[in-house]
């Protein structure tokens, strides 16, 4: 009897800690704590958070139409979506359409960055009697692909991308932890964006951006994401044969189709 009024006395107690612990998490907690308390509390809701839009975007999820965005650059948040995969779709008018499964988990805000191509981007022809013809072709004939000894840096020099055994790597060279377009399942400060089936003629950053990329082959111009959670989104954006391109201080390009340059701004 004593012994079992002695385990009685003891477990009261504890009982009493753990209900104040968990109370107190209830009032604040970081994301794994609330993970796991609004599983308790069977309220498995999640945020997502979209980034990098351009003004007059439309944006669906689940085929639902949520929103047209006013003006450029300015994040939207959906709060209290349920904690599952969700379809996203983002489009503008003239531009290719974005498209990525993602799934939210609950009590966390999901971040995603869309890019936006356009379908018809603006170009001009540079006549070989223009001054700035032979300037051009011969920087882009001397441009070289970055390899892993001479990577090439995005404008914040947070990641870098190189071109090793046929494959388009970025690697993570910023000082904070590693961003979530470098995580799929894992993170690593390293990883493949793609191999192409044929040879790479061409590298650079996509615009200002950090975690979308441009290159050439045989057959033409693509923009890829890093992200490769749920649908790694690749577009066109220029088509033409065996291409090669420079990529200018104003973001513009300058590329060599079949000895035609062409100056084109996306």
């Amino acid at each position: 009897m004593d012994n079992q009024t002695g385990k009685k006395s003891i477990i009261g107690p504890i009982i009493v800690v753990v209900v104040m612990i968990l109370l107190g998490l209830l009032v604040g907690c970081n994301a794994k704590q609330c993970t796991f308390l609004n599983a308790l509390k069977g309220n498995p809701k999640g945020a997502l958070h979209i980034g990098s839009l351009l003004s007059g975007t439309k944006i669906f999820i689940d085929n639902e139409k949520k929103t047209i965005t006013e003006a450029s650059e300015l994040p939207i948040i959906f709060k209290d979506l349920k904690a599952e995969t969700h379809e996203i779709l983002v489009g503008k008018d003239g531009y290719w359409p974005w498209i990525k499964k993602i799934n939210l988990a609950p009590g966390t805000t999901t971040t995603v960055l869309p890019f936006m191509v356009q379908q018809n981007p603006i170009g001009q022809v540079i006549r070989t009697v223009d001054p700035e013809y032979k300037t051009y072709v011969t920087l882009i004939n001397q441009d070289k692909l970055p390899t892993s000894g001479t990577k090439k840096l995005s404008k914040d020099n947070k990641v870098s991308l190189f071109v090793e055994n046929g494959a388009i790597k970025a690697e993570w060279v910023g000082e904070e932890t590693i961003p979530y377009f470098f995580c799929n399942g894992e993170c690593s400060d390293v990883q493949t964006v793609i191999t192409p089936q044929s040879s790479i003629n061409s590298l650079d950053f996509y615009g200002d951006r950090n975690d979308v990329l441009i290159f050439s082959d045989q057959s033409g111009i693509y923009a890829i994401e890093l992200d490769k959670r749920g649908t790694q989104n690749f577009q066109p954006v220029y088509s033409g044969k065996d291409i090669k391109f420079l990529k200018t201080q104003d973001g513009s390009f300058y590329l060599l189709d079949a000895g035609k340059l062409v100056h084109i701004i996306l």
